[in-house]
């Protein structure tokens, strides 16, 4: 009697098994989505605001602009950040020259981005980081 009830338990348990496995979907490959696509570092200048007071250059880091691209784009943007806050960027060009600030919107407290209109890199780097020197990059910057 307990020989039939071990293999009875037995057939049970494989049977659960059996089923269980069965109804098991195949898993699916997906792609990402577009703002889950790999970003390359392409790289980070620092900016400097020099000033000429009499015979001597005063020079003063002020910030960083980061190249930052998508796998299958090679333009990207440029990122700019102050060196107070290294997290959170004060704003960003395009290759184009089309330049935007970011601002927090007073109504929603949200943080959106204004268009300066088309600078050149370096007017750009000048404007968002609000420099009235003249601005020195420590390598060239290339867009």
């Amino acid at each position: 009697m307990r020989l039939i009830v071990n293999r009875l338990a037995s057939m049970v348990a494989a049977a659960i098994l059996i089923a269980g496995c069965g109804n098991t979907p195949t898993p699916q490959s997906k792609d990402a989505p577009p703002s889950q696509e790999a970003e390359q570092l392409s790289s980070w200048r620092q900016v400097y605001e020099s000033a000429v007071e009499g015979n001597d250059v005063k020079r003063s880091a002020r910030g960083f602009v980061e190249h930052r691209r998508l796998k299958d784009h090679a333009e990207g943007s440029f990122f700019v950040y102050n060196i107070k806050d290294m997290k959170t960027p004060v704003g960003f060009f395009l290759p184009s020259g089309e330049t935007y600030r970011y601002i927090t919107d007073n109504n929603s407290g949200k943080t959106v981005s204004k268009s300066l209109g088309p600078l050149e890199p370096t007017a750009a780097v000048k404007t968002l980081l609000d420099i009235e020197a003249d601005v020195e990059f420590e390598s060239r910057l290339n867009r």
